[in-house]
């Protein structure tokens, strides 16, 4: 629930707890508690519950000390926005201007500043002498002509509550306006029974003063009402004429001063508060400007000759001289014997383009012959076999490292090599075994096996023997494309 900041303010002067009496009782000190009355909006609509306040006074608008304790008051009633609660803070108004500060439910609203001490805090203890006669009272001078009432500017739209920024220097007090024209006094209503006493509400805005009409008989008085808000100072009017200085009366002895106190003593200093945690360490300030080179000292005396140190090792062998000039040409040497004829050269054809045209080209090492395969090699060095029946050489039964037949697949070491290429399963997908950092498994468990293209059979049988782990054929490693299959081989001879 979201208090607005600015709903706190003193709807009427500050009261003071008790009144003069018709004749000063020299035994009964003055009060300190005053009548604090105040306002509370929530979200621009008078508060209504029990909220948690404190009260604070303070000897600045900001920052500044304490003076006296905080009172608090949890749960206190608030109806139609409107509260009142008697305060006190004795010794605290000697003249100095002071502020109050009041928190709602925890949250501190603006200081104000308090216009006037509530209370005389301070008289002499001495005894009071008796009162002199009272003079005659001069002749009222007339009252001067009422000021215009100022019209009443409207009130603006609440606009969103911003982050409180500080609280400003006081500024300088306004000229007051001028006295508006009295309004007639209403009729005086019966007096109700006591009840308990509420929560005093502002004053009301006063209406305009009309005509002082002729003065009718005077009714018996009613009771007193509550006191509204003090209304802006009017213009003083023109001064009347002073009335004639009525006689002195006999000015009363003085009183004998009261006896000075004796000091109290000294409270017992309160245990020391704990240690506060060690602040966070500062960013290191950028390094300070280099300082001038000093003087070069003075050039200590030669040293004696050291003894001879042992002979470094021989240093490299120099750069190779230029050629000399090229000899003359010998004479050409005799023919010799005609060597024996050497097998005839083939190329391979694959689904009849030369093995060697293919976009990755690979070259045929053997010519195979009846039930031989056919080995290529590409020119990144890896061996591809096709068998008579147009097909990768391998094996129809793959196994496989995972349970799910995404690979690697692994070969037996007994039918393959770092460097080969192979098909595997019935879907006759290609592994190779790289020819470099290639892993080998003995006896490793096999987790499933392919028996299609499109799903695994899973197996709990061992395998003996070593495999290599062998990954999907990667063109762009071994530099042999997936062949379509069946794959005619073709060998034609060249002359």
């Amino acid at each position: 629930m979201k208090l607005a900041r600015h709903a706190l303010a003193i709807a009427v002067g500050l009261y003071a707890a008790s009144a003069w009496a018709s004749t000063p009782a020299p035994t009964a000190p003055q009060l300190p508690d005053f009548v604090y009355q105040g306002r509370l909006e929530q979200e621009g609509y008078p508060a209504n519950g029990n909220y948690d306040l404190t009260f604070s006074l303070w000897d600045a608008p900001t920052g500044g000390n304490r003076v006296g304790n905080v009172i608090s008051e949890p749960g206190y009633p608030v109806q139609n926005g409107l509260f009142s609660i008697s305060l006190a803070f004795p010794g605290a108004f000697t003249g100095t201007q002071m502020y109050l500060e009041v928190a709602v439910n925890g949250v501190a609203l603006p200081r104000q500043p308090v216009a006037t001490a509530p209370v005389a805090q301070h008289a002499l203890n001495g005894a009071v002498g008796p009162t002199g006669a009272t003079g005659p009272a001069g002749p009222q001078g007339p009252t001067g002509a009422a000021g215009a009432i100022g019209a009443q500017g409207p009130t603006g739209a609440q606009g969103i509550q911003g982050v409180t920024g500080p609280t400003g220097a006081t500024g300088a007090t306004g000229a007051a306006g001028p006295t508006g024209v009295a309004g007639p006094t209403g009729a005086t209503g019966a007096q109700g029974p006591t009840g308990a006493q509420g929560i005093q509400g502002i004053q009301g805005v006063t209406g305009a003063t009309g005509a002082t009409g002729a003065t009718g008989v005077t009714g018996p008085a009613g009771p007193q009402g509550i006191q509204g808000i003090q209304g802006v100072t009017g213009a003083t009017g023109v001064t009347g004429p002073t009335g004639a200085t009525g006689a002195q009366g006999s000015q009363g002895s003085q009183g004998v001063q009261g006896p000075t106190g004796a000091t109290g003593t000294t409270g017992p200093t309160g245990p020391t508060g704990p240690t506060g945690q060690q602040g966070v360490t500062g960013a290191q300030g950028p390094a300070g400007a280099t300082g001038a080179t000093g003087p070069t000292g003075v050039t200590g005396a030669t040293g004696a000759t050291g003894s001879q140190g042992v002979q470094g090792p021989t240093g490299a062998t120099g750069a190779t001289g230029p050629a000399g000039p090229a000899g003359v040409t010998g004479a050409t040497g005799a023919t010799g014997a005609t060597g024996a004829s050497g097998s005839a050269k083939f190329v391979a054809r694959i689904n009849g383009t030369l093995s060697t045209s293919l976009p990755r080209p690979l070259h045929a090492t053997n010519a195979g012959g009846y039930g031989a395969n056919v080995d290529f090699v590409s020119t990144q060095g890896y061996v591809v076999s096709l068998t008579p029946d147009g097909l990768v050489a391998g094996i129809t039964t793959a196994y496989y490292q995972s349970s799910d037949c995404s690979g690697p697949a692994m070969l037996t070491t007994a039918f393959v090599r770092p460097g080969v290429i192979a098909s595997s399963g019935n879907a006759r997908t290609m592994y190779y075994v790289p020819k470099t950092g290639a892993t080998v498994l003995t006896d490793p468990v096999r987790n499933s096996r392919s028996t299609g293209s499109i799903f695994c059979d899973s197996t709990t049988s061992t395998l003996t023997g070593s495999y290599y782990v062998t990954p999907v054929n990667n063109p762009a490693v071994t530099g042999v494309d997936m062949i379509v299959t069946p794959a005619m081989v073709g060998i034609d001879y060249v002359p």
